[in-house]
C-alpha cells in the first residue's frame, strides 16, 4: 500500500472525518478502508478455508491494537505477531476488551 492510499485509509484524531492524501476531510466510514481490501481479504480467507467474517468494529480493533503493537514495542513486526496470538485465543475475549487489554500493558 502506498503512503498516500494509506494515508487516505486513516481516522483523523477525532474519529469524524477521514483526510484523503490531497488534504480533504471527507466523513469517516468504518469500512475497511477499500472495497479493494475487503475482497482481498475475503479472497485470501477462503484460500485458507474460513468462512469467518469479520466485522467493521473487530477490524477497527485488531488495527488499533497492531498499530499499538508496531508503534510502542519498537518493533513493527510485533503487529502481525499479536494479531496472531489474538487469534489463536479466538472467541474467549471480546475484542474491545483484549484492545484495552493492550493499551494498558503498552503504556
Amino acid at each position: 500500500m502506498t503512503a498516500a492510499r494509506t494515508e487516505r485509509c486513516r481516522k483523523s484524531t477525532n474519529g469524524a472525518f477521514a483526510q484523503s492524501a490531497r488534504g480533504m476531510k471527507r466523513p469517516y466510514s468504518a469500512r475497511l478502508c477499500s472495497r479493494a481490501m475487503d475482497e482481498w481479504l475475503h479472497r485470501v480467507a477462503a484460500a485458507i478455508g474460513s468462512d469467518e467474517e469479520l466485522s467493521n468494529e473487530d477490524a477497527e480493533a485488531l488495527l488499533k491494537i497492531a498499530r499499538i503493537a508496531a508503534h510502542e514495542s519498537g518493533d513493527r513486526r510485533n503487529a502481525p505477531l499479536i494479531c496472531y496470538l489474538i487469534g489463536r485465543l479466538h472467541g474467549t475475549r471480546p475484542l474491545d476488551e483484549t484492545l484495552e487489554a493492550v493499551r494498558r500493558s503498552s503504556s
